[in-house]
């Protein structure tokens, strides 16, 4: 009878118990020290969604800075702060462009880390909801600098670590920064970007950008699309628009990644991916770690090749030693995940409660693909590699 009570207190004490034990072991765990940069330009919330995962797996990893300070999404970036409540003074700007040459080398000589996770910036319209555009209103800040490539190469040039991911080099990068970065890394952009939609209709999904349906208005004076489907746009302004059953046998891109990073990271054999892509092709010295399909039928097909757009393209691309960078062909940094669930170790083996199978679920990439990749990745900083 003894027995029977004190098994029933161990199962009643079982929910808190685990918990427990998962958070006391991430706790005891040391802090690599290390110098880290992270560039957000488009954190136009107190969320900064945008980069949000990447400090997930920082903390969860318990990478922090030389201090022991894990990173903290509303303080330890470069780029665009956001203030409450929005005004004219409604946000600051920290970024390296007041550096000399000589403080700026000394700085990314100090860094072990750089990920840039958005160079897209903040729009006034986007900043100021009372504003009403129908085409992309005046930038107030974004694009990629001079200063802030230069401690990229730098920083590669060292053997460091060195992410990049869309939209690093796309609008508003001006062109002279873009195709230095092109010819450094290794790879271009071929000026298309896509995202799927899990309602192309405009009534009833309020994501859909009013640039974008201008845009395909220009083109075409009509929207008559309903169903989810996947928006391919060029820089040049073109619209080119894939509907589900129309022009795909899928409406959202899957990624799949290759045996090399399938021996390195516990990925998934493949994932949906419904976020904005950019098509990249890979120079000969980055290698791609796994690749977007566009499921595509005979129709589809037919649209995409009149614009010479694959329907398979790099989703990962990295360089080849002893350079270590890496090339994200999407917005993967980009995800609403919350940040309490880092403070427990092994917490991936439950990750399965913190997503639904839907495709449309960003949730379901970081589980899946996105948190083991970097994982992977950032196994080489804690060992000083």
């Amino acid at each position: 009878m003894i027995r029977r009570r004190w098994f029933a207190l161990g199962l009643a004490l079982l929910p808190v118990a685990i918990p427990t034990l998962s958070w006391l072991a991430w706790m005891v765990r040391p802090v690599h020290r290390t110098g880290i940069a992270i560039f957000d330009k488009t954190a136009g919330d107190s969320l900064q969604q945008e980069h949000r995962s990447l400090i997930w797996s920082l903390r969860h990893e318990r990478i922090g800075f030389p201090d022991g300070q894990l990173p903290d999404p509303s303080r330890d970036y470069y780029g665009f702060h956001p203030r409450s409540p929005r005004s004219e003074r409604g946000y600051s700007i920290r970024d390296l462009e007041r550096m000399s040459a000589a403080k700026l080398d000394s700085f990314a000589d100090g860094l072990d880390l750089v990920y840039y996770t958005d160079a897209y910036g903040v729009y006034r319209d986007e900043w100021y909801p009372d504003s009403i555009a129908d085409s992309r209103s005046p930038l107030l800040y974004g694009g990629m600098t001079a200063k802030e490539l230069r401690v990229l190469e730098r920083v590669r040039d060292r053997g460091k670590l060195v992410i990049c991911e869309f939209n690093t080099i796309a609008s508003p990068t001006s062109w002279e920064i873009r195709t230095t970065f092109e010819h450094s890394f290794d790879m271009s952009w071929t000026g298309w970007m896509l995202r799927h939609f899990e309602s192309l209709d405009t009534a009833s999904n309020g994501e859909i950008p009013r640039w974008l349906v201008q845009a395909q208005l220009r083109q075409t004076n009509s929207w008559p699309f309903r169903r989810s489907g996947i928006v391919f746009v060029h820089e040049d302004g073109r619209v080119r628009i894939l509907e589900d059953s129309v022009s795909l046998d899928d409406p959202v891109p899957w990624i799949v990644p290759t045996p090399s990073l399938r021996r390195i990271a516990d990925v998934s054999d493949s994932v949906p991916y419904p976020f904005w892509i950019d098509v990249i092709k890979p120079g000969f010295s980055m290698e791609p770690m796994a690749w977007y399909h566009v499921r595509t039928n005979a129709h589809g097909d037919s649209l995409l090749a009149r614009e010479g757009i694959p329907s398979n393209f790099p989703a990962v691309l990295r360089s080849q030693a002893p350079r270590k960078s890496w090339y994200f062909a999407g917005d993967h940094a980009d995800n609403p995940v919350g940040l309490a669930s880092s403070s427990f170790a092994w917490i991936h083996h439950v990750g399965f409660l913190f997503h639904s199978r839907s495709p449309s679920d960003r949730a379901r990439f970081f589980w899946e693909f996105h948190r083991p990749l970097l994982k992977s990745i950032l196994a080489g900083i804690r060992a000083g590699g």
